[in-house]
């Protein structure tokens, strides 16, 4: 997701508890550069080092009871990103059924949450071109 709130890839799978299996996947395939990630992106040293070879830094919040520690900046940073990735899942959860997509088969469900990733894009556009803040996609939507 960019800084904007505009979801940039993403990856389908199943509703296990952990989901750093998924964060791999989608770091893996990311240009150089630097990403934040949730507690659910800590990962282990040696992909930690591969992603490094790549070119893509991970910044996450650590987990107290581990050696390195996130500085001051990081934490600020964090924060901040948070409040956009809750306002987008908010959205697409509320005003797009995002957790309900619909479809019979893989092929339509996938369809179906790329519509729906679309109008939520376009929405962002709009208001942005409005000089509007993200938060008011509910605005465009006509749900209150």
């Amino acid at each position: 997701m960019s800084l904007t709130g505009t979801v940039e890839d993403f990856v389908i799978g199943s509703a296990a508890p952990h989901d750093a299996p998924y964060s791999e996947a989608l770091l893996s395939t990311q240009q150089p550069g630097v990403y934040l990630g949730d507690k659910g992106y800590i990962l282990k040293e040696e992909e930690r080092a591969s992603l490094a070879n790549k070119g893509v830094s991970l910044v996450t919040h650590q987990r107290s009871n581990m050696t390195q520690t996130t500085t001051k900046g990081e934490r600020w940073l964090l924060k901040k990103f948070r409040r956009v990735v809750e306002t987008t899942n908010g959205q697409l959860t509320e005003l797009f059924c995002y957790n309900h997509p619909g479809g019979k088969s893989e092929r339509g469900i996938l369809s179906r949450l790329l519509y729906k990733l679309a109008a939520h894009t376009v929405g962002l556009a709009l208001l942005r071109q409005f000089g509007l803040p993200a938060t008011k996609l509910d605005l465009l939507t006509g749900v209150v």
